[in-house]
């Protein structure tokens, strides 16, 4: 059982939400522990700036976790690479281009490198990597590609975990065969531990298919391993009649307190009541809930996010719309 990751310490039956300390700058790191012994499964998300579906999944499974369930640990660092939170497209994309600049090509990482990432791969190498027992690390794929999770080949635990995952495809990859230094063939080469790359279009935002997709890897991967004895897929549907707005009745703009990661709690098209939370903000540096952004009347949910940006939200942004419905 995990008793601490740097200074967060876990506790047995509550989720625990803190921060690893990187050359000034913080991850969040959070830990989710049962309240029976047992293996840990670690969640990274954003090791690329503009994919959102690891802090999605992720928000997803703390929200509805019970922990007097789990026989282990749930350890999520929802924005691992704190480095380059916060880029836009382009960036990201000459970034990603680099790999010299390409978090997902540096591990396991060298403490003592000039590169500055290589470092963070080492830093969380050594202090998270190395303490679990499996590791999951969300990415974004293109629209056209089926959603999917890439494993070491030949490696046999990784190969199992990712057909029990639940996703369209296996993708089994090698260094040679795309590209050295990503994170789930080198825990699984090194560490000999079951690992996954998982895609999941689209980038830069998140939509509730990929939610529910990511959030589904989560609860198969903690079954296949087992920390939890089973659990049963969520049915999404929205019966009855749709939501009709009408543009000339003016919506009420929700606007947010804070800056930090929004997570969608009611989709586009929902129906909502009075006082419903359709959206909360997350600390970029710890995850915890910083601001519930609440319906103010019985209506429809028009939008959820600033149009302008990604899953980043800066503070007083139009972050939700609410109007009336007939």
């Amino acid at each position: 059982m995990i008793e601490s990751i740097c200074d967060v310490k876990a506790v047995p039956g509550e989720t625990v939400y803190g921060s690893l300390e990187f050359e000034g700058m913080k991850l969040p790191c959070v830990i989710s522990q049962g309240t029976s012994d047992g293996p840990a499964l670690l969640l990274l998300g954003m090791q690329h700036a503009t994919e959102f579906s690891g802090p999605g999944a992720i928000d997803r499974a703390l929200g509805m976790l019970d922990l007097t369930q789990l026989e282990g640990t749930l350890v999520s660092i929802p924005f691992v690479n704190p480095i380059q939170v916060g880029y836009d497209r382009e960036q990201h994309s000459a970034a990603h281009r680099n790999p010299e600049t390409n978090l997902n090509r540096q591990w396991p990482g060298d403490a003592a490198s000039e590169n500055q990432f290589s470092r963070l791969a080492a830093f969380v190498w050594e202090n998270v990597v190395t303490r679990c027992e499996a590791v999951i690390d969300f990415h974004c794929c293109r629209k056209v590609d089926p959603r999917f999770a890439a494993a070491s080949d030949g490696h046999g635990p990784s190969e199992q975990l990712a057909c029990a995952v639940g996703l369209e495809a296996v993708d089994l990859q090698t260094a040679d065969s795309y590209a050295a230094g990503m994170l789930f063939i080198e825990a699984a080469q090194k560490l000999d531990l079951p690992a996954l790359l998982v895609e999941s279009h689209p980038g830069e935002f998140q939509t509730v298919e990929a939610v529910d997709a990511c959030f589904g890897v989560i609860m198969n991967a903690l079954v296949h391993l087992g920390i939890l004895a089973e659990w049963t897929p969520p049915q999404r549907s929205r019966p009855g009649r749709p939501a009709v707005f009408r543009r000339t009745v003016k919506g009420e703009t929700l606007r947010n307190k804070h800056a930090g990661y929004l997570a969608p709690r009611r989709w586009p098209g929902d129906r909502v009541s009075e006082g419903e939370t359709v959206a909360v903000i997350r600390s970029l540096e710890s995850f915890e809930v910083l601001e519930e952004l609440v319906s103010p009347l019985d209506g429809g949910l028009g939008c959820v996010g600033d149009p302008g940006s990604g899953g980043l939200v800066a503070e007083g942004v139009s972050a939700a719309a609410v109007k009336a419905v007939d």
